[in-house]
């Protein structure tokens, strides 16, 4: 459904005659703060634009005073666009790539409405401000509702999705009437059960972060938890009710382009937002830490070994900075303070990320930065705006898929006659190390990781603490490189990593551990072979002058 012109019209034009002086027109700009007007004839019918450029223009080759200047001898050349109120608003984006303003006029041809650039990028903005704001409060009421759920996500899902058995009585007591007005023979349960199973059929279960708002609005004041939450809020479930639905009302109205949402109902959403806000972070413990230039629960030994620190393009997302370093952690949960993480990311926070709570969704399909927390098994799990934190916490599901890969690949190892394997237990990370090897007064790691950007690789890690030991090690390899690579019979990956203390030198593969099993069963039998000839390559390199 498209965009309505008519939604960009406020107020009537501010216009010129053809035979007003060039002095009319710039006060009138001056007074508006315009750097155009429309012109317009007797019929009020635009027939051309006037802008500082034109006067300027028409001044210098005349050589007269704005006053003697006639606004007709100093308008804009060249086609003048036109367009109806409900015409759609993207035909008109078109046009404002060429110039600057189109005209909107009736079906009579007469003036009713200016639009520009701004006009349009305003609107779009408010609107996109209005729908962050609608992910707000969305956003709140889902922690409201894991907040106050004793059972697990799927009963509440399951409640979202209506109750089966209050159907089913329903259902009986519309037949029960039926039957004893018609004087029809007793409710037969076998024959209803089958129609009733067949009418209202189980609902396959959903994930929590899949129901809709109104969904989570039932859930919300549902008998289960609605005391809980009033003890919060303090507010009649009545009143609450109508709030959000005036809150799922706009929602509907922005995502199905119904109209443009009036102050009231914008106030609507910037109230709900902050009402929930508020009374959530009283509810929430956050660490007590001293400025948000801190980190709480990176693991120190992890944070020294850097296991996969990452070679990030220059082409790849700031974003992607930010899913190497949770990659790099080994705890289940992690606070990062807001100038914290700029330092992560080599660059500021978008104002909206301390605006809206939903900037912090974990989105897996729209916003890029929680697409790369995702994909390297974080999630959100708070966030403090006020105080400038962000929560973030393995994901279980994905910790227990490098669990399973990384189980499965070590079994593998064992088995290799003598192939070294050290004692090595993942807990739930995207890397592990198996074997090492001496250089200097430290060691190398073998190991594997998951990288980013859907590629895992079989490396040696160099890091015995020592730049210049780690770089030495590296380059008398690197020496050796045409010696390795056809040990490997393939290229292999020499990563000097310049402006670490480590090193590393790996081979690639392309894969996540999200991919099928049939797909990652290949990858644990091709990363095994890889070990066995790149701890050969790389052994013999290092034995030999």
């Amino acid at each position: 459904m498209p965009f309505n012109i008519r939604e960009l019209i406020a107020g009537k034009p501010v216009t010129v005659a053809l035979e007003d002086s060039a002095d009319v027109a710039v006060n009138r700009m001056l007074e508006y703060d315009y750097s155009q007007l429309p012109v317009v004839d007797a019929e009020h019918r635009p027939v051309a634009l006037v802008t500082h450029g034109s006067i300027l223009r028409a001044l210098d080759h005349l050589d007269t005073s704005l006053q003697s200047l006639a606004v007709g001898h100093a308008t804009e050349l060249g086609h003048l666009p036109v367009y109806e109120p409900d015409d759609d608003l993207f035909e008109l984006l078109d046009a404002l790539r060429q110039r600057n303003a189109a005209l909107i006029v009736t079906a009579e041809g007469k003036l009713d409405g200016i639009v520009t650039s701004s006009d349009a990028t305003d609107y779009l903005r408010r609107r996109s401000e209005d729908l962050m704001l609608v992910e707000d409060v969305e956003s709140t009421v889902k922690r409201f509702i894991l907040a106050f759920t004793e059972s697990d996500q799927h009963q509440a899902i399951t409640e979202a999705l209506g109750d089966r058995s209050e159907i089913r009585k329903q259902s009986r007591a519309i037949i029960g009437r039926y039957l004893a007005t018609t004087g029809g023979q007793k409710l037969d349960e076998q024959a209803f059960a089958q129609a009733f199973d067949q009418a209202v059929p189980k609902r396959p279960p959903l994930a929590f972060d899949e129901l809709t708002l109104g969904q989570y609005i039932q859930l919300l004041l549902d008998d289960s938890r609605w005391s809980s939450v009033n003890r919060q809020l303090r507010i009649e479930r009545e009143n609450l009710r109508n709030l959000l639905h005036g809150v799922l009302g706009t929602r509907n109205a922005l995502m199905h382009f119904r109209g443009t949402p009036d102050v009231r109902a914008r106030e609507r959403l910037k109230y709900a937002s902050d009402l929930l806000t508020r009374h959530y972070d009283q509810i929430t413990e956050r660490p007590q830490l001293p400025d948000a230039t801190d980190t709480a629960g990176v693991d120190d030994d992890a944070a020294q070994v850097d296991p996969i620190a990452e070679v990030v393009d220059p082409t790849d997302s700031r974003y992607a900075r930010l899913g190497a370093f949770l990659g790099n952690q080994t705890l289940s949960s992690l606070y990062i303070g807001f100038q914290a993480l700029e330092s992560i990311l080599g660059a500021k926070l978008p104002n909206s990320a301390r605006v809206h709570r939903s900037w912090w969704a974990n989105d897996e399909t729209s916003h890029t930065q929680s697409i790369n927390w995702l994909k390297a098994g974080w999630r959100v799990e708070d966030v403090d705006i006020e105080g400038g934190w962000v929560s973030f916490g393995r994901t279980s599901a994905r910790e227990q898929l490098y669990k399973m890969f990384y189980e499965d690949l070590l079994t593998k190892l064992r088995r290799q006659p003598g192939f070294p394997l050290k004692e090595s237990r993942n807990n739930g990370n995207g890397w592990i190390w198996v074997a090492d090897i001496r250089h200097g007064v430290g060691l190398a790691h073998f190991g594997f990781s998951f990288a980013q950007v859907g590629r895992f690789r079989v490396e040696l890690y160099i890091d015995n603490g020592s730049k210049p030991d780690n770089k030495a090690f590296f380059d008398g390899l690197l020496g050796k490189r045409t010696q390795v690579e056809a040990d490997m019979g393939r290229p292999v990956s020499w990563e000097r990593l310049e402006e670490r203390p480590a090193s590393r030198i790996a081979v690639y593969e392309t894969a996540t551990v999200t991919d099928e099993p049939a797909r990652l069963e290949t990858l644990s039998n091709t990363a095994l072979n890889l070990m066995l000839r790149f701890r050969s390559a790389i052994t013999k390199a290092v034995t030999t002058g």
